[in-house]
């Protein structure tokens, strides 16, 4: 299993300057007199200054709580907008999105970009600070595609308007990187970190050198992530010398740790990990319990238990993650019912780290004995995908939903795994809650429309928002002049903002609407078997990683089977066949061969997709519903015999 890795994000106006406790404890006093203060009670404007002063200084040490109250104060003050006010929002958005709290953070994010806009316009550094720290908060949500855009749009920006060799751009560059590290495409990551380590490599100042460290811990983890071990660790080492230089219990060294810890396990270096891990964690810790890197190493040393084979470190590390991460979740040792129900509902703050968690659990369960592991992978699956359920419907892009759906397959593949034949109506609502999500999602879009209590003038405008937000992202994938791309790029930025404020605003004034467009999605057998005709049959297909497995519904009977034939070779016999039938260059030249191949791939898959299916006489019409490669399949020329 791989380790998780915490990139390490450039956050422009939040990085720790040190200040000592006493300090904190003055500038917590200034704040509390200034609260007091007579002109406090009549809110009077000057004293944004001295509020945005207290405010960003507190930023720089360990006072979330004191920040937070202090940029609070400063946006009352704020009945119009101006530079100080701008800002705010920024950087009281940042401090949320540096404690996890992504649901705060958002609108204000936004609201920041919307003012900047709007005060300043497109071409300018607070416009382009803002779309970068809205994309770095995309980036910590996980929602890629709108991050990609925001920061070629910053990047873009802070290009023309200070040069290609500015710290700006640098920064641009630097999470531009980043982000291509969550999306696999380390060529094009190594390419940008490149030209940024170049700009930031002669600068000496405090920050600078942090912000280099920075872009050559994030190139370690692209060659981590390429496996190139040797190269990755003398980056990592060379970053973590900078920030240890700088701040030896700071979080940018934490990072690096975790980093340097991770690299460690994936060359089998258990005791290296283990004592790096910790180190790093003794330093995070303080951030609180809920702190997104602290959960992340937490993740990472009960992965190197698991890894490792120690059962008992590797169980309280678990426990300790759950109740740092989802706090109102009952206490883990195992799972059971109760257990499994209370987490398929609960909130927590760290979702991408508990996805790793809940799969090293599944391991952990595989290893007990299988009367007892059998019941508790099935609690556990369910969970699981109940909780996969609810973070796809908090999406509205279908290709956000399609990725979330793809990383969610493993677990429902263990799910049906764990079905024994008899249970085949439940397996089935299973297998279609994964697969049908995006058809029914389109079902409701349409029943919306037609029931729905929207005006048809909304609904056209809903419709236009939608098309032109496909347009532009088509427009983009095609090379353009930079000119026409980057106004490209601002216009499906501010698209985005209107169709998240339309969707808001149609939730407020149509909930009928609303209702039929989001509702949950129902999957019922017997919904099924009702829209079948008495001589007809559907057979449905599901190929996981490694197995596979066939429903059968007729109008009285539901089968559910696991293929005796593994993915692997369906696949090749698949490929064989439809070499046999379409290869016309192949059969001039060697036709006794084709029919042979022919002849015997035909049957073979019969024998594998239809012969375990007791398909009832009185059946005259087979709908078919393939997956994956069985989508190439023409079934109509399998063989039912074997033929010499």
């Amino acid at each position: 299993m791989k380790s998780i890795q915490c990139c390490l994000l450039l956050l422009l106006g939040f990085l720790p300057m040190g200040l000592c406790a006493q300090q904190a404890d003055s500038l917590a006093q200034r704040l509390e007199e200034i609260l007091r203060s007579e002109l406090w009670q009549r809110r009077d404007t000057t004293l944004q200054k001295e509020l945005f002063a207290v405010a960003s200084a507190l930023s720089e040490i360990d006072a979330a709580a004191e920040e937070e109250r202090a940029w609070r104060a400063l946006l009352e003050l704020c009945e119009q907008d101006n530079a100080i006010c701008l800002r705010a929002k920024g950087d009281l958005a940042i401090l949320y999105r540096h404690l996890g709290d992504y649901d705060k953070a958002e609108p204000l994010a936004k609201k920041y970009v919307e003012a900047a806009r709007r005060f300043y316009g497109h071409s300018h550094d607070e416009y382009a600070t803002a779309v970068n720290s809205l994309g770095n908060l995309y980036l910590n949500m996980g929602e890629y595609t709108r991050a990609e855009q925001l920061y070629k749009e910053s990047a873009a920006i802070w290009k023309t308007i200070a040069g290609s060799k500015s710290i700006d751009y640098a920064i641009g560059l630097n999470n531009l990187g980043i982000l291509y590290i969550h999306t696999g495409r380390y060529e094009e990551a190594l390419s940008v970190l490149e030209k940024a380590r170049i700009i930031y490599a002669d600068e000496r100042t405090e920050s600078r050198r942090v912000a280099y460290a920075n872009v050559l811990s994030n190139m370690a983890i692209a060659r981590y992530e390429r496996k190139e071990y040797e190269l990755a660790e003398v980056l990592y080492k060379a970053g973590n010398a900078i920030y240890f230089d700088i701040d030896p219990n700071g979080d940018d060294y934490a990072l690096g740790l975790n980093n340097l810890a991770s690299l460690y396990l994936a060359q089998n270096k258990f005791e290296q990990a283990e004592r790096v891990y910790i180190e790093a964690a003794k330093i995070v810790e303080r951030w609180g319990n809920s702190h997104p890197t602290y959960l992340r190493v937490l993740v990472n040393l009960a992965n190197l238990y698991t890894i490792w084979g120690k059962e008992k470190e590797g169980l309280l590390s678990i426990s300790h993650y759950l109740s740092c991460n989802c706090p109102q979740l009952p206490p883990f040792g195992q799972v059971d019912s109760a257990w499994a129900q209370a987490l398929s509902v609960v909130e927590c703050h760290d979702k991408e780290g508990l996805q790793m968690v809940l799969s090293i659990i599944e391991e952990r369960i595989q290893k007990l004995r299988p009367a007892d592991a059998r019941a508790q992978r099935r609690w556990l699956s369910q969970a699981v995908l109940e909780l996969s359920k609810r973070r796809r419907d908090a999406f509205g892009d279908e290709a956000e939903k399609t990725a979330l759906l793809r990383a969610d397959y493993p677990w429902f593949e263990i799910s049906l795994g764990l079905f024994e034949p008899s249970e085949a109506a439940a397996a089935f609502e299973v297998s279609e809650r994964g697969k049908a999500v995006l058809l029914l999602d389109a079902i409701h879009t349409e029943q919306a429309q037609q029931f729905g209590d929207l005006p048809d003038s909304l609904r056209r405008l809903e419709k236009r928002l939608q098309q032109e937000q496909s347009e532009l992202k088509a427009l983009l994938l095609s090379p353009l002049p930079k000119e026409e791309s980057d106004s490209l790029r601002r216009r499906l930025n501010e698209l985005n903002s209107d169709i998240e404020d339309f969707k808001s605003e149609t939730l407020r004034k149509y909930p009928r609407y609303a209702e039929l467009r989001h509702q949950a999605l129902q999957v019922d057998v017997q919904q099924f078997q009702q829209q079948l005709g008495a001589n007809s049959a559907m057979i449905e297909y599901f190929l996981g990683d490694t197995s596979a497995y066939v429903f059968y519904i007729d109008k009285n009977r539901v089968e559910f089977h696991r293929l005796a034939t593994p993915r692997d070779t369906l696949r090749e016999h698949i490929k064989l066949l439809r070499r046999s039938i379409s290869d016309y260059e192949y059969l001039r030249e060697q036709p006794d061969r084709v029919h042979a191949e022919l002849r015997r791939y035909g049957h073979s898959l019969y024998e594998a997709l239809l012969a375990p299916l007791d398909i009832a006489p009185a059946v005259k019409q087979l709908i078919i519903i393939p997956d994956g490669e069985l989508a190439h399949l023409p079934f109509e020329v399998l063989l039912t015999q074997a033929c010499t």
